[in-house]
């Protein structure tokens, strides 16, 4: 597993997207400052583009994503992807490892060709112990 910091976390995300990645990023954090510092930085980002709000649970508890019209700009939050985008960040306040999440990082990054970096606490793990995360490249986010 590699590990990032907040000293070289641009630079490593720059390097991952750059890289032309056939796998999704996910980087696990130890605390809830560094996630929501991590997400603020790399959201700032030239060609990052958010992702993560498109899902949403109807009244039957079904998770659904935006894409009822096939419209690509759809599948992601509104008004950030285009054609400039080189990466998109997804991030979940809850629920981070749920399995619907995981297929849809995998959905958008094969529909949009995008590489897609997916920030998560590593509390997650106790949370859903049966999510499969093999299929992603994984890093550490050490706090130094």
């Amino acid at each position: 597993m590699k590990s990032t910091n907040k000293d070289n976390i641009i630079e490593t995300i720059e390097e991952y997207v750059g890289s032309s990645p056939i796998r999704p990023v996910i980087i696990w954090f130890h605390s809830n400052p560094d996630i929501d510092n991590a997400r603020r930085a790399i959201s700032e980002m030239n060609g990052c583009a958010t992702c993560g709000q498109a899902l949403y649970i109807d009244k039957a508890g079904t998770i659904q994503t935006l894409t009822p019209s096939g419209d690509d700009e759809q599948f992601i939050v509104p008004g950030t992807y285009n054609e400039n985008t080189k990466f998109f960040l997804f991030h979940r306040y809850m629920e981070q490892l749920r399995g619907e999440y995981l297929k849809y990082v995998f959905d958008l990054m094969y529909k949009t060709k995008c590489p897609v970096v997916y920030l998560a606490n590593d509390y997650s793990k106790e949370e859903y112990p049966q999510a499969d995360v093999s299929a992603f490249e994984e890093w550490e986010y050490i706090n130094e």
